[in-house]
C-alpha cells in the first residue's frame, strides 16, 4: 500500500532526514481537534509562543480490523523539509483520542525531528510564513514492535505506513509573522 516516498524531512534541529511516505490507502478515518478546525490557526498555547501544549486530537469511524493507531505530526513547511513534531504508536483504537503530550499506557513514542521523544510544540522562524501542521492518523493491522531506544525514525515511519490500510488527517496552520 506503499506508494513512493516524496516528502524529505530537514533536520531542522538535532533529528535525522527522514521521509514521509505517501499511502494509496483510503482517507476513511475521521480526525477533529476541540482547538480547531481543518485549515485553521493553532491555538498560541499550543505553540512555543504559550505553553506549548498538544491540542487534543480524536479520531473515529476506524475500520474493525484496526489493531492499533499511530499518530504522525509533521510541519511540510519546514525550512529544508517536513519536520516531525510527534510520533506515537500502538495507540489503543477504541481509545479515540490522544488527549495531550502524556503517552496513554500502551503506547509508544519514537523521535521526532527534536532528536527525542515525544511532543515538540510548533515553533516556526519568525517570518517565515504560515506553517501547515498535519495531524495523521493511521489504522494499523498490528502494533509497532521497534524498541524506542534503537529505533530510527526513518525506519518507524516505514513500519507504520507499511502496516497502515486506512488513514485521515486535520492539518493546522501558524503564521510565523503574527
Amino acid at each position: 500500500m506503499l506508494v513512493a516516498a516524496t516528502s524529505l524531512l530537514g533536520a531542522c534541529a538535532t533529528g535525522p532526514k527522514v521521509e514521509i511516505p505517501q499511502l494509496s490507502v483510503p482517507d476513511t478515518i475521521t480526525v477533529s481537534a476541540p482547538a480547531f478546525d481543518d485549515g485553521q490557526p493553532l491555538p498560541a498555547s499550543d505553540t512555543c509562543f504559550g505553553e506549548g501544549a498538544f491540542p487534543r486530537i480524536e479520531w473515529s469511524t476506524l475500520p474493525d480490523r484496526t489493531s492499533s493507531v499511530a499518530v504522525v505530526v509533521y510541519d511540510p513547511d519546514a525550512e529544508g523539509g517536513p519536520y516531525v513534531h510527534r510520533l506515537t504508536t500502538n495507540l489503543v483504537p477504541s481509545a479515540g483520542q490522544l488527549p495531550d503530550a502524556a503517552t496513554p499506557k500502551g503506547a509508544v513514542e519514537y523521535e521526532t525531528s527534536a532528536g527525542k521523544p515525544g511532543w515538540t510544540p510548533p515553533c516556526p522562524p519568525k517570518d517565515s510564513g504560515v506553517h501547515h501542521y498535519v495531524f495523521w492518523v493511521l489504522a494499523l493491522d498490528r502494533p509497532t514492535r521497534i524498541p524506542p531506544e534503537t529505533a530510527q525514525t526513518q525506519n518507524v515511519l516505514l513500519n507504520v505506513t507499511e502496516s497502515a490500510f486506512a488513514q485521515g488527517s486535520i492539518t493546522a496552520t501558524v503564521d510565523s509573522s503574527a
